[in-house]
């Protein structure tokens, strides 16, 4: 699993300088509110080494921002509901008795495997696929404790329509505290789901729009 999510981290990173390079091949992406998106999600979770133990459930609410057809990053708050026995197969000693356990918030960098592997059209796709990893921070409500998170996981989103588009999220999120280490003990899967509505962008559209490009000739 450290394994999968430092391989992610390293390919956001050569993937950010291509597409910083490709960036002028599309137009109406130059405005900070162009190719913004918001949605909900809400699944279920629990903890990696204790599969059997009560599951909780997770909800939040995601702002993103594509910077390319292949690069984009995500804001994203969320609140556990019942799942404080999730994040340790030692947390007997908190003593939560209020639905809502948590609190977190992530960062998150974004590659388009789909675009990043066959190319970008001109327009999405009806089936995407993109890989997320990126810190966060959570604490834990009526209790003393916070710890710097890690999530890591693929998004597998279908485009009904330009404006909608219904995303599977199966991920892992990593407790930092203490350890500093990546320990399942310590870390917890999820398996959301969302929606997410794509504001209209400068160009008219709600996607990145492909610039025309013209050969020494035709601007001779």
């Amino acid at each position: 699993m450290k394994k999968f999510i430092f391989m992610i981290l390293a390919a956001i990173c050569s993937i950010m300088t291509v597409s910083a390079q490709s960036q002028s091949n599309y137009c109406g992406s130059s405005k900070f509110f162009d190719n913004v998106s918001i949605g909900v999600v809400g699944g279920v979770e629990t903890n990696l080494n204790d599969w059997n133990a009560p599951q909780g459930a997770v909800a939040g609410i995601v702002l993103n921002k594509e910077i390319s057809p292949i690069f984009g990053v995500t804001l994203e708050g969320n609140t556990n509901i019942n799942g404080l026995r999730n994040w340790a197969s030692d947390a007997s000693h908190f003593h939560c008795a209020n639905t809502f356990d948590g609190l977190s918030v992530y960062l998150t960098p974004r590659v388009n495997l789909t675009n990043a592997l066959l190319g970008y059209k001109g327009s999405p796709r009806k089936f995407e696929l993109e890989a997320v990893a990126g810190p966060g921070y959570g604490f834990l409500l009526h209790q003393e404790y916070n710890a710097l998170l890690v999530k890591a996981g693929l998004n597998l989103n279908y485009n009904v329509t330009d404006a909608w588009t219904i995303a599977l999220r199966p991920t892992v999120v990593y407790d930092l505290n203490g350890t500093g280490t990546f320990n399942t003990n310590h870390a917890i899967g999820q398996v959301t789901a969302g929606i997410v509505y794509h504001f209209k962008t400068s160009n008219g559209t709600r996607s990145f729009k492909k610039a025309k490009l013209y050969s020494q000739s035709e601007v001779d």
